[in-house]
């Protein structure tokens, strides 16, 4: 099951090379680029800070710096960077600095090499320098040596998803003093970092914790249940902690689904003419429907379900999950101003519990199948199937 496994996250980055890929190192006429942000494991001051084009994981013997070397800020870890005219997939890299660890609240000097990664350079780029980034390009190595573009977009969407934070777009803040005046993601971010370095025990060890969690990650397709409790037993203890200098002693709605998967199904339909369809769907084990934070519901159309590639006015969605998994979810489909498919034409996200192996497109047996015309009728020859895969977090749109 770890091989199959293994196999649903490798598909999902070979999903995304189709997609396409951009060289390694494109030069362009066009101006200079920068790449702002905080470097944080706490928040780092005083570390180098410089941008390569990929490299290999192997040896590094191929790092190529672009751009100029800086430092992150005495003040609050943050740094500037000046890349010049590239303009391809870059990795930032920290080194050296110091910062308070939040779990002794002690100043230590930093000797993790901590990296962050981005598919393309724009003009100027937010890119935040963290251990879950440098969790990301570790994955994203073990996908693609050579860090293309989709494996940093998939290796950053992946580890945004285990820890409920976008890894990339979010700013962690300073764990040494009160965050409650931050935004919910910004604290959320600040206690995923304070998590890890909870996990890591000590300083010295945050490096050994990271590939760990990455090999593990690889092997699994999400983290195993051992790991999965590590880490919520070390948020936990965090948030207790006398050590705890934040202010935040409750995990968020966010925090408190960490390490959980958010595995995505799409829904295929082999003809036209459809307007209506009904199934019977198994839920695998440790699978559910999220939570509507707005009605309660099992599941919210407008957030967890969109029609994909598709020009339809509206699917009307009727959804009835069992309380509890492997078991039977009643779905109605019903299309307005468009006949569905064929093709992708529907896409649910489901969450999966920590220590579950990643389900396959089968284990979402589709029984008792009925595919309709806008009259009702059954569309002969019509079928329904699926394919899954490993989804972004809820923090980006569908």
């Amino acid at each position: 099951m770890r091989c199959i496994n293994l196999a649903i996250f490798s598909v999902l980055f070979l999903f995304l090379a189709a997609c396409g890929s951009e060289s390694a190192n494109p030069i362009s006429s066009r101006p200079n680029s920068k790449i702002t942000g905080v470097a944080a494991a706490g928040v780092i001051k005083g570390g180098t800070v410089k941008a390569f084009a990929p490299y290999s994981s192997l040896t590094g013997a191929d790092k190529k710096q672009v751009g100029n070397t800086t430092t992150t800020s005495q003040a609050n870890g943050s740094y500037t960077l000046d890349i010049g005219t590239y303009s391809g997939p870059v990795v930032v890299e920290v080194t050296g600095g110091s910062y308070v660890d939040e779990a002794s609240n002690q100043s230590v000097t930093n000797t993790a090499l901590l990296r962050a990664a981005v598919p393309a350079s724009g003009a100027i780029v937010s890119l935040p320098i963290t251990p879950l980034t440098e969790l990301a390009v570790q994955l994203a190595h073990r996908a693609d040596a050579r860090l293309g573009n989709a494996a940093i977009t998939a290796a950053n969407a992946h580890v945004s998803d285990l820890f409920k934070v976008n890894i990339i777009s979010a700013t962690p803040l300073d764990a040494s003093t009160s965050i409650t005046g931050g935004t919910q993601v910004e604290q959320d971010y600040t206690v995923a970092l304070a998590t890890i370095s909870q996990l890591a025990g000590v300083p010295a060890a945050l490096a050994t914790t990271l590939t760990n969690l990455a090999d593990n990650i690889a092997a699994n397709g999400a983290f195993d249940a051992t790991t999965a409790g590590n880490i919520v037993a070390a948020r936990d203890a965090f948030l207790a902690s006398a050590n705890n200098k934040t202010g935040v002693t409750q995990p968020s709605t966010a925090m408190q689904k960490i390490t959980e998967t958010t595995v995505k199904l799409t829904l295929i339909l082999s003809d036209s003419g459809v307007r209506g369809i009904q199934a019977d769907m198994l839920l695998p084990v440790g699978i559910s429907a999220d939570t509507s934070p707005t009605n309660g519901s099992l599941i919210d159309a407008s957030v967890f379900i969109k029609p994909v590639g598709s020009s339809l006015t509206a699917i009307n969605v009727g959804y009835s999950a069992p309380t509890t998994s492997p078991g039977t979810a009643a779905l109605f489909l019903a299309a307005t101003g468009a006949d569905i498919g064929p093709g992708e034409f529907l896409t649910i996200a489901f969450q999966l519990a920590a220590g579950n192996s990643v389900p396959t497109a089968t284990d979402f047996a589709l029984t008792n199948v009925n595919i309709t015309d806008g009259k009702g009728v059954t569309v002969n020859g019509a079928t329904l199937s699926a394919k899954v895969s490993l989804s972004s977090p809820k923090a980006v749109a569908y």
